[in-house]
């Protein structure tokens, strides 16, 4: 294709400086979860029932969502639909073979983080549906800039004869390892653009109605009033300062049809690298909770690591791990004072997944342990296969 146009918002050269500056600023504002791995689920018996709201485009049907588990816990929009010569690692390879971030001719300014590069990334894995292969997860995830402060995140899901893809743009929490989303339109843009960079579209994009429009994720207050106001009209956001509800995230309820002429190249090759990050915030009570002001200041470094290996015959091998030993402090939110001795806590997180052209697979271990005198633990396991089986399990224990 000779011509391809991507509507951006322009954005000043200041805000890189502008977002730095407010990144300081401390935000009270709730944390996900870590992991630790355990012997492998069985993978018998039938497969997970398909979620609520399934909606058809051309001859498959799609959830409109990431979920969280296999029980439809949604977490963000699909808005992105590959077609044609497509499978999800060399879709990663489509990315990772950009050798610049210059996005000028659409639009986007040549500053961060509008000209970033794509790499593997490290982040909660998620689930996908669609009548073309079922339950599968996130053996794919990629980001565009730096972990911190802000990133495009994408996670690729394997459809069957299509890929799906779920990208948004978001904002590390300041004194902790966790992101929150700002965007869903501004990267389904830089995405588009990219693939049009790549050369191998083969057809100009379209979009399809896939869920509705209307805000699927919330803004909490504490995140949002730190946010300056010209990144707020970057991602389409109101100016000022946000309700005690928090600011919802716009979404238009639209997919981007990509549709690939050839598949990218894919290389043998590895990627690794570590990251520490430090956690030092005022939580909610994670787990266990006693109700809405039991909170916890949480202090202690977060270590990441991302590892992927694509094999000589094209498979893609993940394992990321986040580990953390923690102490925690009980906090009385009406008196703002410490409110119990402070104890220790273990999160990790362990991740493991392929993808080949058998399919991809994922099998992903979350662990909270709160020593004594803590109040127990918090377990999930997800796995997804390349059979279309697919089993998630999640215990809580108080003491």
């Amino acid at each position: 294709m000779n011509q391809f146009s991507v509507k951006a918002r322009l954005v000043g050269a200041g805000l890189v400086v502008l977002l730095l500056a407010a990144c300081q600023d401390q935000i009270v504002a709730p944390a996900e979860g870590p992991i630790t791995l355990d012997p492998a689920m069985s993978m018998n018996g039938p497969a997970p029932a398909a979620p609520a709201g399934l909606e058809t485009v051309g001859e498959v049907d799609i959830w409109p969502w990431t979920g969280r588990d296999l029980a439809g816990t949604t977490a963000d929009p699909i808005n992105l639909i590959f077609k044609g010569d497509v499978d999800v690692v060399s879709l990663r390879a489509a990315l990772l073979s950009l050798a610049d971030g210059d996005r000028t001719a659409f639009g986007f300014p040549d500053a961060p983080p509008f000209n970033c590069t794509w790499n593997d990334a490290h982040g909660e894995m998620q689930t996908a549906y669609s009548s073309g292969s079922g339950w599968v997860g996130s053996a794919i995830q990629l980001e565009c800039g730096d972990y911190a402060p802000l990133r495009f995140h994408i996670r690729l899901f394997d459809a069957g004869m299509w890929v799906l893809g779920a990208v948004h743009f978001d904002l590390l929490i300041p004194d902790t390892p966790q992101h929150q989303v700002l965007s869903w339109e501004l990267p389904q843009l830089l995405v588009t653009a990219d693939f049009a960079r790549s050369g191998l579209l083969s057809a100009d994009a379209e979009d399809v109605a896939l869920g509705l429009p209307g805000p699927v994720q919330v803004i909490p207050k504490a995140i949002y009033d730190g946010v300056p106001d010209e990144l707020k009209f970057a991602v389409g956001l109101p100016p000022g300062e946000a309700p005690a509800e928090g600011v919802g995230v716009p979404s238009d309820g639209l997919a981007t049809v990509l549709t690939v002429g050839a598949a990218a190249s894919v290389m043998p090759g590895r990627t690794q690298y570590d990251l520490s990050m430090p956690f030092s915030q005022l939580i909610p009570m994670p787990f266990c909770s006693k109700g809405p002001t039991d909170f916890v200041w949480v202090e202690g470094p977060v270590e990441i690591s991302v590892s992927t290996r694509v094999n000589r015959r094209g498979v893609l091998e993940v394992h990321n791990t986040l580990r953390g030993d923690l102490d925690i402090t009980p906090f009385d939110v009406l008196t703002g004072q410490f409110s119990g001795p402070t104890f220790d806590a273990q999160i990790s997180q362990v991740d493991n997944a392929g993808a080949g052209p058998n399919g991809t697979w994922i099998n992903a271990i979350q662990l909270r342990k709160a020593l004594p005198p803590g109040v127990g633990f918090l377990k999930s396991h997800l796995m997804t296969g390349t059979n279309g089986l697919a089993r998630f399990t999640r215990s809580e224990k108080c003491n």
